[in-house]
């Protein structure tokens, strides 16, 4: 039994080192953590998320995660889905209502909240493909604007189904938001700010990021 689970370390090992000689990332390390393709992009963003998390910790332990003028960053986070979902059960103690009674929102102008909204998040480092963001709504990109822009710091909040959203059905376009630009993992859809015919943003596959 031994040699047995020596020879199956061995193995695992050996194709472990093989992936990497040949530039691959492991799908083990693939299965924690969706990262970048290449083995030292992924090995520097895991240091990076790691420093970041030390971070957020510290917030943590000092009560001020999610204190009144704190600025997240969810591209700091290995699984920002669950970060999301655990607000959104925060959320719904708070309001003392169902969560599947609420619904996820983003905006620019906090004015277009209601006072009684609780645990609103400012989170900042959101990436935009497909077309630029002129602070107020989405615009086209000029012909020689990078592939992708970031946007204005804005306020992520999870609010009762029932409530009006911040921006009309006829001004706004649903926007996927993805962990990374492989668009391999979906985090959630926002409502964003547009004008003119909402196919044309759809037909750009316009899309948000939390990291590249």
């Amino acid at each position: 039994a031994v040699v047995s689970t020596q020879s199956t370390g061995e193995t695992k090992t050996h194709a472990l080192g093989s992936d990497i000689l040949r530039g691959q990332v492991p799908s083990e390390w693939s299965d924690f953590w969706e990262g970048p393709s290449t083995p030292f992009s992924w090995l520097q963003g895991l240091i990076s998320k790691a420093l970041a998390l030390e971070n957020w910790w510290l917030r943590v332990q000092d009560n001020a995660l999610l204190r009144q003028g704190s600025v997240l960053n969810l591209g700091d986070l290995f699984s920002p889905d669950t970060f999301l979902n655990a607000l959104r059960q925060q959320t719904a103690r708070i309001s003392k209502c169902a969560i599947d009674n609420l619904k996820l929102v983003c905006l620019w102008d906090q004015r277009l909240l209601s006072n009684d909204i609780n645990l609103p998040v400012q989170v900042e480092g959101l990436l935009l493909q497909g077309c630029s963001f002129d602070g107020n709504q989405l615009i086209e990109a000029a012909s020689d604007a990078p592939e992708l822009v970031i946007v204005p710091k804005c306020t992520f909040a999870w609010i009762l189904n029932t409530e009006k959203d911040p921006y009309t059905i006829d001004n706004s376009v649903n926007v996927p938001l993805y962990s990374s630009t492989s668009r391999e993992r979906l985090v959630s859809e926002l409502s964003l700010p547009c004008s003119g015919e909402r196919s044309k943003w759809i037909l750009a596959s316009v899309a948000l990021f939390l990291g590249d």
